[in-house]
């Protein structure tokens, strides 16, 4: 009998939503590199694995009870030898950059039902972990922000100098018209800032916020929904064509997909078993 050294972690996403495995796989890649080089060796639509000279990673998706399931599975390299201890402070790296990069609710250590908040498994392994990646920021709707300090009211440096030149101004002796003097520099000084701010580019984070507001679907999700209905039709072409239907006329849906991947499934054993026959 051979003993497992597979240990396993969950990260729970309180709602159905896509998730990329390949890009997970290069947070892992780009923030772990120093340590163990992992590398992509198999991918599918809802797994993927990467292997280095030490360990085996396992990537499986799956949306089981409305919620987004991600399972990791770190198992020691053919021919290497890792004690477990290793393997599962190895394990419990790679699930801290994910909990610090994803916006997951939940992680299930090693196999266990015991659900762990996010918050809470990130601070017990922050002391330990805390450099290894930049902390996650949950997305928020656009705002107008500014990276330095910009007042609405002038400093009293400038009232006092305005004053001045007030004070000071003979319209006989001096050649200084009044309309030279700019009484209202600080407010154009304002305009202007909040003008930039309002005409600068957005970043991605913030572009996803509005991809996500307005239902948008990845290209990724779409063609992985459609893979998944000619799958279905090589299989059953009556059960592939209202799902097909339904992609045009409603969009792609990920979820109706698999629930007709799995009933086409299910009549595919039905009439292998010689079932079928008997219940037409």
């Amino acid at each position: 009998m051979t003993m497992t050294t597979q240990q396993t972690a969950t990260l729970i996403f309180e709602t159905e939503q896509f998730v990329s495995l390949p890009k997970v796989a290069e947070r892992l890649t780009t923030k772990l590199r120093a340590d163990d080089a992992f590398e992509i060796a198999e991918t599918s639509l809802t797994s993927l694995k990467l292997s280095s000279s030490l360990a085996t990673l396992s990537l499986d998706l799956a949306f089981e009870n409305q919620e987004t399931v991600l399972r990791m599975s770190l198992d020691t390299a053919p021919g290497a030898q890792i004690a477990p201890e290793q393997l599962q402070a190895q394990l419990a790296r790679l699930t801290f950059v994910l909990a610090q990069q994803l916006p997951i609710s939940f992680v299930i250590w090693l196999g266990t039902d015991l659900r762990i908040p996010r918050e809470r498994f990130v601070d017990g392994l922050s002391a330990q972990f805390g450099e290894t990646v930049v902390p996650f920021r949950p997305v928020a709707p656009r705002r107008v922000t500014s990276a330095r300090r910009v007042t609405e009211r002038p400093s009293a440096e400038v009232i006092d100098r305005v004053m001045e030149q007030v004070e000071s101004y003979d319209p006989e002796q001096d050649d200084v018209r009044t309309d030279d003097i700019r009484f209202d520099a600080h407010v154009q000084a304002y305009e202007r800032h909040t003008r930039a701010v309002l005409l600068r580019d957005a970043d991605e984070d913030e572009l996803e916020a509005l991809r996500g507001e307005e239902g948008y679907v990845p290209v990724e999700a779409r063609l992985s929904t459609w893979a998944v209905s000619l799958s279905v039709a090589a299989v059953s072409l009556p059960v592939a064509a209202p799902v097909m239907a339904y992609n045009l006329a409603r969009g792609e849906d990920m979820r109706v997909a698999s629930l007709a991947m799995g009933l086409a499934g299910f009549f595919l054993a039905l009439d292998t078993s010689g079932a079928m026959a008997s219940v037409c």
